[in-house]
């Protein structure tokens, strides 16, 4: 992965102002204050075992009254994204009680057959951890709101429909369009893949 950032770092003219750095994510190598804005996009915290650490992190590299943006994998919208045929009893109960048991992590694995454990969170979840970390979230935005538009749809056993359902490069870009009209829509956050929430650093705790 960072052989392939570093070539389109490259090939963009970026080299001098674009830095690669390898380090834990509990134990970030930078020191206290060192960023005016932090992204954390995708699976960062999905994939984190201690999200709370990880945030006091994320923290304490940043500035006060500087933003973070963050990404987080949606429970609800994920859960429903994979229940194609959400509509027999059978799906549904699925669905409820896969919602309703305490959360957990979730285990699969790579190609490699690497154990790979990750979480997704309900929206006020996230809040709450932002919040029990001093920080303001001033926005949450969801993305992408049409992720169940980009899987191919399936049958009850699973299978993929016969007919052609591939989505031509037109089509995915009319539907990434259309999310960037929707993603401020709160009313659909509930169904979004994964949802971003931007938060302000408050004023400096101190740290246990």
């Amino acid at each position: 992965m960072l052989e392939v950032a570093a070539r389109k770092i490259r090939k963009q003219g970026l080299k001098d102002k674009i830095s690669l750095v390898v380090g834990d994510l509990n134990r970030l190598p930078f020191q206290d204050y060192s960023f005016n804005t932090i992204l954390c996009l995708t699976d960062t915290f999905s994939l984190n075992e201690n999200p709370s650490n990880l945030l006091l992190e994320v923290r304490r590299i940043l500035k006060t009254k500087s933003l973070a943006f963050v990404d987080f994998t949606n429970r609800l919208g994920f859960r429903i994204t994979h229940w194609r045929n959400i509509y027999n009893a059978k799906s549904i109960r699925m669905l409820v009680d896969n919602l309703d048991k305490p959360e957990l992590f979730d285990v699969s694995r790579s190609k490699e057959g690497t154990e790979i454990k990750w979480k997704a969170y309900f929206i006020d979840e996230a809040t709450e951890l932002f919040k029990n970390n001093d920080f303001e979230v001033e926005k949450i935005i969801g993305k992408p709101v049409l992720l169940h538009w980009r899987f191919p749809l399936l049958t009850d056993s699973g299978a993929t429909l016969k007919e052609d359902i591939s989505l031509s490069s037109e089509m995915i870009d009319a539907i990434k369009k259309l999310e960037l009209r929707l993603c401020d829509e709160t009313t659909l956050l509930g169904i979004c893949g994964k949802f971003m929430i931007i938060a302000r650093k408050q004023n400096d705790m101190k740290r246990s």
